[in-house]
C-alpha cells in the first residue's frame, strides 16, 4: 500500500520526509515529550532522529502506517499504527511536541488515524496503550471514545522504572454509533 495524506480542520497528517529530521529533534529532545514514552533514550541526539525518520520512511503502510503531524507543513508530532490483520485490530501510538500540548491536536490526529484505518480496513478493535501516569494521554483516549480495559501492572520499563500500562479500546460497532447520526 502506497502512504496516504490525512486531513482534519487544523492538521495534515503525512508520511514523514527526510527534511522533518530538525523539526522532529527540535521536539523530541525535550524530556517531557518521551517522558512516558518506553522507545525513546533518555537523551535523543539528532542521529535518533535520523534514524527514527529513516525508519518511518521505510515501514510497511500495510501493517504500520506512520504519519507526521503538521501544522502549516512542519511537523508538530506524530501518529503511527499497528495493524495485525490476522486479529483484526489496530493499535495507535501518538505524541505531539510539548509548545502544542493542551490544544486537542493528539486526539484530532489520532481520530483522524483511527477513522481512516476502520474505513479502509474491516477490524473489529481499535486500541491503545498509555503509562498509567500519564493523564493527558488516558485522557486523549477517553476523547476518542475508547473505554478502559484493563491495567497491565509492570508491562514495561521506562528508564529502568516498571511501570504499569492502561489498555483501552473501542470496537467497530461503538466507533460506528459513535460516527452515526442520532435521529
Amino acid at each position: 500500500m502506497d502512504p496516504v495524506s490525512l486531513s482534519t480542520a487544523r492538521l495534515v497528517l503525512r508520511p514523514w520526509r527526510p527534511a522533518d529530521v530538525d523539526a522532529a529533534y527540535e521536539y523530541a529532545r525535550d524530556p517531557e515529550f518521551s517522558r512516558y514514552l518506553p522507545a525513546f533514550p533518555a537523551v535523543v541526539t539528532l542521529e535518533d532522529e535520523r534514524r527514527f525518520i529513516e525508519a518511518q520512511l521505510a515501514t510497511n503502510w500495510s501493517t504500520h502506517p506512520s504519519w507526521a503531524v503538521t501544522l502549516a507543513d512542519v511537523p508538530i508530532g506524530g501518529v503511527n499504527l499497528r495493524i495485525d490483520h490476522l486479529r483484526d485490530v489496530a493499535e495507535v501510538g501518538y505524541g505531539i511536541a510539548r509548545s502544542h500540548w493542551g490544544r486537542g491536536y493528539a486526539t484530532e490526529a489520532a481520530r483522524a488515524a483511527m477513522d481512516w484505518v476502520f474505513t479502509r480496513y474491516p477490524l473489529r478493535r481499535f486500541v491503545a496503550t498509555a503509562d498509567a501516569r500519564n493523564a493527558a494521554s488516558l485522557r486523549v483516549m477517553e476523547h476518542l471514545g475508547l473505554e478502559r480495559e484493563t491495567v497491565l501492572r509492570g508491562l514495561r520499563e521506562i528508564r529502568g522504572e516498571r511501570v504499569d500500562s492502561v489498555v483501552c479500546a473501542v470496537t467497530r460497532q461503538r466507533w460506528q454509533a459513535r460516527r452515526t447520526p442520532q435521529a
